[in-house]
């Protein structure tokens, strides 16, 4: 019995998946040194290609390779910053709380000046909301989402189950997936998002991070 024509089908798909990884990651903008370690990844893959061995470790490869071209790695939101706009936008979606608006407007000051100046982009501090249930934080997020002109990823504390559901699983598991953040970052399809961390009182010490 002639077992040619499968074993041959079978090489035809896998260089036809290996192709295709080859590909995904030409056309995609991101750091040298990830591109380098991936298309050695990729290089990996071939080299056990050819020795008869390969799918547990290219399901790894793939999924890892698709998730990092992902990642908005260039893609920003570059709207000037304008303050009175700002004002403008919190005004209008919530009453009073003018500590809390007037903190905002400073931290964006700041930022702006950094940009007139041509200083480059600071890491960006956290703000932190803190309030009783109702008052307002996680709304006062989303306005300020909209006044930036930024997309925003929400991240509920209250179902968080571990760390891992938040910083991701290492990629050496079969089945290993990237954590809320990273999920939140490609989701939001910009570098510069605002993420929102909610309900993060409701991380107790049985649950820690």
């Amino acid at each position: 019995m002639d077992n040619s024509a499968p074993t041959s089908e079978i090489n035809s798909i896998a260089r036809r998946d290996l192709d295709l990884l080859n590909k995904k990651l030409e056309g995609v903008e991101m750091p040298p040194e990830l591109k380098e370690k991936a298309l050695d990844m990729v290089a990996r893959l071939e080299r056990m290609f050819t020795q008869g061995f390969y799918s547990e470790e290219f399901e790894k490869v793939s999924h890892y390779i698709d998730w990092i071209i992902k990642v908005p790695w260039v893609k920003r939101v570059d709207r000037p910053i304008d303050l009175v706009a700002i004002k403008e936008t919190m005004d209008k979606s919530h009453y009073g709380m003018e500590s809390v608006k007037e903190r905002i407007i400073e931290y964006m000051s700041v930022l702006k000046l950094r940009a007139s100046r041509n200083l480059g982009a600071a890491r960006a501090p956290i703000i932190c909301l803190v309030g009783l249930v109702g008052t307002g934080k996680t709304t006062f997020a989303y306005a300020l989402s909209e006044a930036l002109g930024r997309p925003i990823a929400r991240i509920p504390f209250g179902g968080l189950g571990s760390a891992k559901d938040l910083r991701g699983e290492s990629r050496l598991h079969i089945e290993a997936e990237p954590g809320y953040a990273a999920r939140a970052l490609c989701d939001s399809g910009v570098k510069n998002p605002i993420i929102l961390l909610d309900e993060i009182d409701r991380v107790t010490e049985d649950r820690p991070l």
